[in-house]
């Protein structure tokens, strides 16, 4: 069972108002990307055979250790796909003769028969602030909760948000380059774009009850600059695509917008009823009674001008009840 929130979350207590805190949890290595074999369990997962072997030569090409962890890192399993989507495990072992990873707190579902699909990535744990803070893996799954230490690192953040115009902003995320640690991962992952990060917004008070009280963005790195006083992450939403139309299809009051014959219109000449594609004796429709109500004279089998009473259109067609506009806007 989800977490009931607490009576003081978000709220003033002992005349005491809660600090708000930045996190941000950066997928510092390469991502390695997975589908998972059929013989992975809850607590046991095992990528394909080609994912191993680019694994185990990483290993020896960059020193990736993918059960290391400590104060501010760890290596993850993040389920982007499948049955336990939105889950994200701390990996305890990894078998690099079977490419098994296994880690301690069980998936809520065993892995389907459509492999569940999984990113795999050494992750930082940073906190805009002067002393480490105990808080939980962002994991969207009922799982139990596993703590990380955010270590103290200096960063400035610029929230995702929307323009005037609706237009999404990017998340801008400026570090200290003093510490080498980022810098050195950044260049050992060839700049690590595409990579994702979540940025974490928690309150004081609330950080021992559990991973789902924080507001969480994620977006992915679209570009790195390094000079000697800082690395700045330009970031960017999943959703904020050049050339891509979102959403993926509009509606029109009047116009359909399924392709004539495709899987959504379903129209064809063998059809025998309403709805399944016969034309109205070619040219016309009759009542019961045998008289004309209304004709189509440009009715064609091969064509449609894509209009609910056109000419040539779906109504025409005997097709309405499948027209792909929205009348009703």
């Amino acid at each position: 069972m989800p977490r009931e929130a607490p009576l003081d979350f978000f709220k003033q207590k002992n005349k005491l108002q809660y600090q708000l805190i930045n996190l941000a949890v950066v997928e510092a290595s390469y991502v390695y990307m997975s589908y998972l074999d059929s013989t992975s369990t809850k607590t046991a997962v095992k990528v394909s055979e080609t994912v191993r072997v680019i694994l185990n030569a990483a290993t020896t090409a960059h020193g990736y250790d993918y059960f290391s962890s400590g104060d501010g890192f760890c290596w993850c399993l993040s389920f982007d796909d499948g049955a336990n989507v939105g889950a994200m495990r701390k990996v305890s072992t990894y078998n690099a003769t079977t490419g098994t990873f296994t880690f301690d707190v069980p998936l809520d579902n065993e892995p389907g028969t459509v492999p569940d699909k999984i990113r795999i990535s050494k992750n930082l744990f940073l906190v805009s602030k002067v002393d480490p803070v105990n808080f939980y893996i962002p994991d969207q799954s009922y799982g139990a909760d596993v703590a990380m230490t955010y270590v103290p690192f200096p960063m400035t953040i610029v929230p995702m948000g929307t323009n005037a115009k609706g237009e999404v902003m990017t998340l801008d995320i400026t570090l200290s380059s003093v510490n080498k640690v980022i810098v050195n991962a950044v260049l050992l992952a060839k700049g690590i774009q595409g990579n994702r990060v979540y940025h974490l917004r928690v309150f004081e008070g609330t950080l021992d009850q559990g991973k789902e009280y924080c507001i969480k963005d994620s977006a992915y790195i679209d570009s790195v600059s390094i000079n000697n006083t800082q690395i700045q992450f330009l970031l960017e939403s999943k959703h904020n695509i050049v050339d891509v139309q979102l959403p993926g299809c509009t509606y029109n009051i009047d116009f359909c917008r399924f392709r004539f014959k495709g899987t959504e219109c379903g129209w064809s000449l063998t059809g025998t009823g309403a709805g399944d594609g016969v034309l109205f004796d070619y040219y016309e429709k009759k009542n019961d009674a045998g008289v004309v109500i209304k004709d189509y004279p440009l009715v064609s089998p091969d064509t449609c001008d894509h209009t609910l009473n056109g000419s040539n259109g779906c109504q025409a067609h005997n097709n309405a009840l499948r027209f792909g506009g929205f009348p009703t806007l």
